[in-house]
Formats: C-alpha cells, sequence, structure tokens
C-alpha cells in the first residue's frame, strides 16, 4: 500500500465513523456478508469504476427514466 493510499484511508476514518454515528450506514445482513468474495480486490474495483466515464452520466439516465420533475 502507498504512502497516499495509507492518508486517504485515515482521512475516511472519521468521515466513516460520523456517517455510522449519524445511521447513514449500517452493517451487512449476514445474508449478504456470506455473499462477498474474500478473494476480490474490492477496493481496486472501488478504483477502476471510480475511473470510467459513463456516456450518457448516470445523472441523465436517472431523468430520463424518471422524468423531469
Amino acid at each position: 500500500m502507498a504512502l497516499s493510499d495509507t492518508t486517504a484511508l485515515s482521512e475516511r476514518d472519521p468521515i466513516i465513523y460520523a456517517l455510522k454515528e449519524a445511521g447513514l450506514i449500517v452493517s451487512l445482513a449476514e445474508g449478504l456478508r456470506r455473499m462477498i468474495d474474500p478473494n476480490l480486490d474490492y477496493e481496486a474495483i472501488r478504483k477502476e469504476l471510480a475511473q470510467q466515464v459513463f456516456d450518457p452520466p448516470l445523472s441523465e439516465l436517472i431523468i430520463q427514466n424518471r422524468g423531469l420533475r
């Protein structure tokens, strides 16, 4: 793990803690927890998805599906 990765994680910890305390992040149910594959690197997958550009953007897809309000 690079130093920047460690820094990013330590900066996220207080944010995650605050979100959990506010009830905005909850633990996974046991059924969902069993679905997690320990052999996958979910952080690498998250980073790869974060770098992708979707066309059209998700916000536009949502507006198309629900219509303007």
